[in-house]
């Protein structure tokens, strides 16, 4: 673990900024909270949800331990200071305030714990990332190491509920589409029927006591009015189709049917009147509220004399209006039942459907990405789905190639997600690795799962390879590198990889004009005299250098490692008389050497010795040129003599055998 993980991982919420005042419970430490392990912990580990236009406190604590060990070294480390820097994200309608106002915590000193209280009225719904800064000093070894780190903590704000005195509603605001659910809070009693009509504005004309899921996708205040009316079921009418032959008259007529009407209790609520002589009757506009089911109606047949005859009976429930028939054996009747209002409450609230933010996505340069819309209040930055950054910045700047998109947050509370746009880092790499044999090139490999490679050449593209091309065999030296694309289509290429092949040491010769020479097509050529490098000589060819011992340095490619040749001794050929009548070469030699002389040296003696003086070979010099052989003969300096007694002249030349 990195020192600066210690730091990154429990301070969130306790480095908030120690600038807001807020008039908050002042919080006090949780002495349960300590860390088991060593390291920081904070109590609780996540911020429990608000809900938007409803007060809102919670404290929370930290552990800060003086010291850290390092799990995977043993290092020990002091948590010297923490100091709070910056703070952003707070949901408008929240503080928060702190056990220690300067911002500074030293838990070197003792100050190992601390807590902070989060509170107020937070004014809409949302998900807030209270974005902090810090600054921290931490010591390991001896060494103190500053470090400055942001981090967030996430606040999720539910949405509230709304109403009026006859009905609820929640959510009462939401974002683009809002799904709202609706009780009404007004009802009869008994078997009173209660009517909700509800208009929705823009969704329409809806009845019920409650609705789920009602959809509002229109930006603005949707009006929702709800009318509630309570009915009282009233008997309307009564239909007597017959008495069925009871019922006769004192004097032998038609009966004079009436009815009773009893409620749940036994009591007559209602008696009808009296239609005479006939089996059949017609009761109409009665409007007897039936609040007290169930109910009995009993039909007679009112005679003066002897008391009434009973025409039988039959039970019901109102169920709301309509027609009952009723078997009242031996009548048989129809029932008419009603309604009547008696309450009618109408009820207004609004429903805020707030519009989604516009949050697009576009590359900003070579190296990053940006939300052109600036003035929302929080940018969440996701990679293939996953967050990878968040701020208040609508700029981001990826570590990787891939699809990102970015989830931005506006002071309403509202948020929405852009497109994915793919990001290719700039200038991203790909391996390449050279393959060798005992010094000796072999190929130069790079990785595997792309659809086409792309080796260039000291700059220049020199070959495309589209299957198997992660393997690729360098001829010659220079600097290699590869290109292709990833699996999302970003371009790659490697870094330059040079190349040398082994290179065997260059030959050196002399010409008959004394020049030195070096065969072979090099790039590069330097000669050196003496351990000193001899400026300006990069050709293959050093006219005439003087006596001296000479190397030459050759390569076949600039950047890489030359060869030396053989040190090889150069010395001037000696000419005693004034139109060098005498000389040798090649000098240096290996095999053998030529002798050349004027005509007057015929006859001389031409003596061969050492670098000490010792006679080697001893020969007359009867015609020019004369070859020698001294293949045999020792390596190093040789001495050449002609001495002419005629001429009592003589000449000695030196020269080198390799």
């Amino acid at each position: 673990m990195k020192l600066s993980a210690f730091v990154l991982s429990l301070f969130g919420l306790l480095m908030l900024s120690p600038l807001l005042h807020a008039q908050c419970t002042e919080c006090e430490v949780d002495p349960n909270c300590s860390s088991p392990d060593g390291f920081p912990t904070l109590c609780p580990s996540s911020l429990p949800a608000g809900t938007a236009g409803e007060p809102y406190e919670t404290f929370v604590s930290v552990y800060i331990p003086a010291e850290i060990t390092d799990e995977g070294t043993g290092l020990v480390a002091s948590l010297n200071m923490v100091t709070i820097t910056s703070v952003t994200g707070l949901p408008p309608g929240m503080d928060l305030f702190f056990d220690d106002e300067d911002g500074v915590y030293e838990p070197a000193s003792g100050q190992t714990s601390g807590c902070a209280t989060l509170c107020g009225v937070p004014a809409f719904p949302g998900v807030f990332e209270l974005q902090l800064g810090i600054f921290a000093v931490i010591s390991a070894l001896g060494f103190e190491q500053e470090i400055t780190e942001s981090f967030s903590l996430t606040l999720v704000v539910d949405p509230g509920s709304g109403g009026t005195s006859s009905f609820t509603f929640e959510p009462a605001a939401g974002c683009g589409q809002v799904l709202a659910s609706f009780d009404a809070t007004v009802f009869g009693e008994g078997n009173q029927i209660t009517d909700h009509q509800w208009n929705l504005g823009l969704g329409g004309t809806v009845s019920g006591p409650a609705l789920d899921n009602v959809l509002f996708d229109v930006p603005g205040n949707q009006s929702i009015t709800l009318e509630t009316t309570i009915l009282d079921q009233v008997l309307q009418q009564v239909q007597l189709f017959s008495t069925g032959g009871g019922g006769w008259d004192d004097f032998f007529g038609n009966p004079d049917p009436y009815f009773t009407l009893k409620d749940a209790n036994d009591n007559v609520v209602y008696t009808s009147g009296t239609v005479d002589d006939s089996g059949s009757a017609n009761w109409t506009g009665l409007n007897v509220v039936l609040n007290n089911p169930p109910y009995a109606i009993d039909f007679y047949d009112e005679d003066l004399f002897d008391g009434d005859d009973w025409l039988g009976w039959a039970p019901f429930s109102p169920n709301g209006p309509g027609t009952l028939s009723v078997d009242a054996n031996p009548s048989n009747a129809q029932l008419t039942i009603g309604v009547d209002p008696v309450v009618s409450v109408v009820d207004v609230a609004e429903l805020v459907v707030y519009p989604l933010p516009e949050v697009d996505i576009v590359l900003a340069g070579d190296d990053g990405v940006a939300c052109p819309n600036d003035s929302l209040l929080q940018y969440n930055w996701s990679l293939s789905g996953s967050e990878t950054g968040s701020g208040t910045e609508a700029f981001f700047n990826p570590e990787e190639s891939g699809w990102f998109s970015v989830t931005a947050l506006d002071s309403n509370g509202c948020s929405a997600t852009s497109d994915s746009l793919l990001f290719c880092l700039p200038n991203a790499s790909m391996p390449l690795d050279l393959i060798e044999a005992n010094g000796i090139p072999m190929g130069l490999e790079t990785s595997a799962d792309h659809p086409w490679w792309a080796w260039s050449l000291n700059g220049a593209l020199v070959d495309t390879v589209y299957s198997g091309g992660q393997v690729w065999f360098p001829l010659e030296s220079g600097w290699y590198g590869v290109a292709s694309i990833s699996g999302l289509g970003c371009p790659l290429a490697s870094d330059s990889l040079i190349v040398c092949w082994p290179m065997e040491a260059p030959q050196v010769s002399q010409d008959a004009d004394g020049n030195l020479l070096v065969d072979g097509n090099y790039a590069g050529i330097q000669w050196w005299s003496d351990g000193v490098q001899l400026e300006g000589e990069t050709d293959a060819l050093l006219s005439n250098p003087g006596d001296g011992v000479y190397t030459v340095w050759v390569s076949d490619f600039i950047d890489c490692p030359g060869a030396q040749s053989d040190a090889w001794t150069y010395l001037s050929i000696d000419a005693l008389s004034a139109d060098r009548d005498v000389r040798v070469g090649p000098n240096p030699c290996v095999s053998q050497f030529i002798l050349r002389f004027a005509d007057h040296w015929k006859g001389s003696s031409v003596v061969l010795m050492d670098g000490k003086g010792n006679e080697l070979q001893r020969r007359t010099a009867l015609a020019s040129p004369m070859i020698w052989d001294v293949e045999s003969m020792p390596s190093g300096l040789l001495m050449l003599q002609m001495i002419n007694e005629v001429r009592n002249e003589s000449v000695i030349l030196r020269l080198v055998r390799l």
